[in-house]
C-alpha cells in the first residue's frame, strides 16, 4: 500500500449552485464519476477555491480559500473546464437532444443514454447523481451577478436538481 495515501488528481472547475458560482480545483478521492456518485460521501473539496454570489443585487462580494468543502447535493452541475479531463469519461454512444429544467436554468443538451433506455426513463434508470451530458447551451433564469458560460462541450448534472425535462422536439 502507498503511504501517501491513494491518488488524488485535481480538475479545473466551475461548479453552479442554487447561490454560488464556485471556480477552483475539485479533488475527488479516486476516479472522478465514482467520487461524485458515491452515495456514502455528501461533500466535494475545493482546493484555491473562489467563491462568488449569483446574486446581482446581493451583498456578498466574491472571497477565495484555499479549501472548500462544498455540499454536492446542492450542486446544479459541475463544467470540467480542462477539456484533457473530458476523456475520462466514458460517454455510452446513443445521444438524445433534451430540455432540462433546473430551479435557475434551463440546459439543452445531449444525453447519452444505453441501447435500450427509453427516453421517459432517462432519470430512472442512468445510474450515479451526475451524468455527464456534451454540447450544453445553457440559459440561466436571472440576472447574475456573475459570468454564466453560454455553452460547454460537457457538463455534469445533478439529475436530482432536474425539475422537468423533454425531448427538444416533440415526439408526435
Amino acid at each position: 500500500m502507498d503511504p501517501s495515501g491513494p491518488l488524488r488528481k485535481s480538475y479545473p472547475v466551475e461548479i453552479f449552485t442554487r447561490s454560488f458560482k464556485i471556480g477552483g480545483h475539485l479533488e475527488p478521492l479516486g476516479h472522478l464519476m465514482d467520487a461524485l456518485n458515491n452515495p456514502d460521501r455528501d461533500s466535494l473539496l475545493i482546493h484555491q477555491g473562489t467563491v462568488s454570489s449569483l446574486s446581482a443585487n446581493g451583498p456578498l462580494n466574491s472571497f477565495t480559500l484555499e479549501e472548500i468543502v462544498l455540499n454536492k447535493n446542492d450542486v446544479f452541475f459541475i463544467c470540467l473546464t480542462d477539456k484533457e479531463d473530458h476523456s475520462e469519461l466514458n460517454l455510452l454512444k446513443r445521444a438524445e437532444k433534451v430540455i432540462v429544467y433546473l430551479p435557475l436554468f434551463v440546459i439543452r443538451a445531449n444525453f447519452h443514454l444505453g441501447g435500450e433506455t427509453r427516453f421517459r426513463d432517462m432519470l430512472d434508470t442512468l445510474p450515479g447523481t451526475f451524468l455527464p451530458i456534451t454540447d450544453a447551451a445553457i440559459f440561466p433564469l436571472f440576472v447574475s451577478r456573475v459570468a454564466v458560460p453560454g455553452h460547454r462541450d460537457l457538463l455534469l448534472i445533478n439529475k436530482k436538481q432536474i425539475t422537468l425535462y423533454h425531448p427538444e422536439k416533440s415526439q408526435a
